[in-house]
C-alpha cells in the first residue's frame, strides 16, 4: 500500500512533496488501486535514477478512457559547466501549472488520467551515460548518472501494464490519448513518439491520438547539425533502443538529428496528429542554441571578440531574425504533412502549455495578451489545444512588414488562421 512523503534534495534546496508514494519493490502500484482524483507518486526502482537521488513519477487517476502522458520541462546538461550552472533539473520535482493543473475545469484535459513523466536526468529523457561531475560541498558521488531512457522506459512499462490483467485500470482502445511535453519535455515527445506508438499499439486510436511538442526544436545557428549530434552522442542516446530500426545506423554513424526523427514519425504515422505551439523569438531556445556554440568554440569566440571582430561573433550566435528564419525552415518541412499543425506566436515566451487556461485563452498568434483584439488574428491557444477540435497552422501576418519581424508569416507554410471570437 502507498506510503507517505519523502524528502527530495535538489542542487540548491530541500523540498518536501507531501504525496503518497507507492514503491514498486513491494507493490505492483496498480492504477485501479489508487484513489480517484488524487495524486500518487510511484517509485519504480530498478535502473532508474536522477542525477541526484532516486527517481519517481506521478499519477493522477481520472477517466480510464482518456490519458495524458506529460513530459516535464527542465533544461539539459551536456558537460560539467552546464551541470554546476543549473542548466538542468537534477532531482525529482513536480509540475503544477497549465495542463498539469488537472483539477481546473478550464484545462483542455480536465478529467483525464494524467501520468507525469518527471524529468531529472538532464538528457531530454533519452540518455544512458555517466559523467564525473564534481559539485561544491557535495556529499554524493561525483559520478552523475544520466538515466533518462531508463526512467522514461519505467513510466511507459508501468502505463502499458495498466491496460492488462482481469481488472485493468485503463480502457482500450482509449477514447483520447494525448502525449504532451514542454521545453525539454518537447524533445522527449519528439524522441519517444515512435516508441510510444509501437509500444501501445492496440490501446489507442490513431485519429484520437495527439502529440504536443511545446517550445523546443533543438535549433542551431545556420543549422549546424554537428553541434546537436555531439550532444546526442554525449548522452549515449543511440545505444539506448529509443531510435527506430530504420534510423539506428544513421544514429550510430552520427548522421542524424531531432528533425530527422520528427520527419520519420510524420511519414510513418500519417493519422496521428503532431502539434507545436511555438514563439517566433523564444528566448530560452535562443540561449540554449548560443550556449551550445559557446561551449564548442570558446576560444574562437573569445579571440574574435577581443580583436574587435564582433560581426564574426554575432554570425555564430542567434538574433531574433536568424532564429525565426531557422525555426521556419524546420516547421515548413513538418507542415508538408497534413497531420502536423503549428501555433506560431509573436512573442519570446517559452512554455505555452504551462499557462493557466485564462492566459491560454488570451493568447493568439498576434501575442500572449492579444485577447482577440480583432477577428483576423487567428484562434485562441486554448481552443487550438482542445483535442476535440481540428487544428490548423496559425500565424498572424500583416502586409508590408519587414521579413522575419513579429507580424511576418512565411508563405512556405500553409496558414489557415481562421477567425478569433471572444
Amino acid at each position: 500500500s502507498p506510503g507517505i512523503g519523502e524528502y527530495v534534495v535538489t542542487a540548491s534546496t530541500k523540498t518536501v512533496f507531501k504525496v503518497p508514494i507507492c514503491d514498486m519493490s513491494n507493490s505492483s502500484c496498480s492504477l485501479k488501486d489508487m484513489p480517484l482524483n488524487t495524486w500518487t507518486a510511484v517509485k519504480p526502482g530498478g535502473d532508474t535514477r536522477c542525477l541526484l537521488g532516486d527517481y519517481v513519477f506521478r499519477v493522477w487517476r481520472g477517466n480510464s478512457s482518456k490519458v495524458l502522458l506529460r513530459f516535464d520541462g527542465g533544461g539539459s546538461c551536456w558537460n560539467w559547466p552546464t551541470f554546476v550552472g543549473a542548466m538542468c533539473s537534477p532531482a525529482v520535482g513536480f509540475s503544477f501549472d497549465g495542463v498539469m493543473d488537472i483539477k481546473d475545469p478550464g484545462n483542455p484535459f480536465y478529467g483525464y488520467t494524467l501520468v507525469e513523466v518527471v524529468y531529472c536526468s538532464g538528457d531530454a529523457f533519452a540518455g544512458a551515460s555517466e559523467h564525473f561531475w564534481i559539485m561544491p560541498a557535495q556529499s554524493a558521488s561525483a559520478w552523475k548518472p544520466m538515466k533518462g531512457y531508463a526512467n522514461t522506459l519505467a513510466v511507459m512499462e508501468w502505463t502499458k501494464a495498466q491496460f492488462e490483467g482481469p481488472e485493468p485500470g485503463l480502457s482500450r482502445p482509449l477514447e483520447s490519448f494525448v502525449i504532451s511535453g514542454e521545453s525539454a519535455g518537447a524533445l522527449g515527445v519528439q524522441l519517444w513518439q515512435a516508441d510510444i506508438l509501437e509500444r501501445f499499439k492496440g490501446h489507442y486510436q490513431d485519429k484520437k491520438t495527439i502529440f504536443i511538442a511545446d517550445s523546443f526544436l533543438g535549433l542551431q545557428v545556420n543549422d549546424v547539425d554537428a553541434l546537436q549530434r555531439g550532444i546526442m552522442d554525449y548522452w549515449g542516446l543511440c545505444e539506448t533502443g529509443i531510435m527506430p530500426a530504420a534510423l539506428l545506423q544513421r544514429c550510430l554513424n552520427k548522421n542524424i538529428n531531432i528533425r530527422d526523427l520528427v520527419l520519420y514519425n510524420l511519414k510513418t504515422y500519417p493519422e496521428v496528429r503532431l502539434l507545436m505551439p511555438l514563439s517566433k523569438f523564444d528566448q530560452v531556445q535562443i540561449i540554449f542554441g548560443d550556449l551550445v556554440v559557446a561551449f564548442r568554440e570558446p576560444s574562437t569566440l573569445l579571440r574574435d571578440f577581443l580583436s574587435g571582430k564582433t560581426e564574426k561573433v554575432q554570425a555564430r550566435l542567434f538574433n531574433h531574425s536568424t532564429f525565426y528564419s531557422e525555426l521556419t525552415a524546420h516547421v515548413s518541412m513538418f507542415a508538408a504533412y497534413p497531420q502536423f499543425s503549428v501555433f506560431l506566436v509573436n512573442s519570446d515566451f517559452h512554455g505555452w502549455t504551462k499557462l493557466s487556461p485564462e492566459k491560454m485563452n488570451a493568447t493568439t498568434p498576434a501575442g500572449s495578451e492579444d485577447n482577440c483584439s480583432k477577428a483576423e488574428v487567428g484562434q485562441q491557444l486554448l481552443q487550438w489545444l482542445n483535442p476535440e477540435n481540428k487544428q490548423t497552422n496559425q500565424c498572424y501576418n500583416k502586409d508590408g512588414v519587414e521579413m522575419w519581424s513579429g507580424d511576418f508569416c512565411n508563405a512556405s507554410i500553409p496558414w489557415e488562421p481562421g477567425s478569433c471570437t471572444k
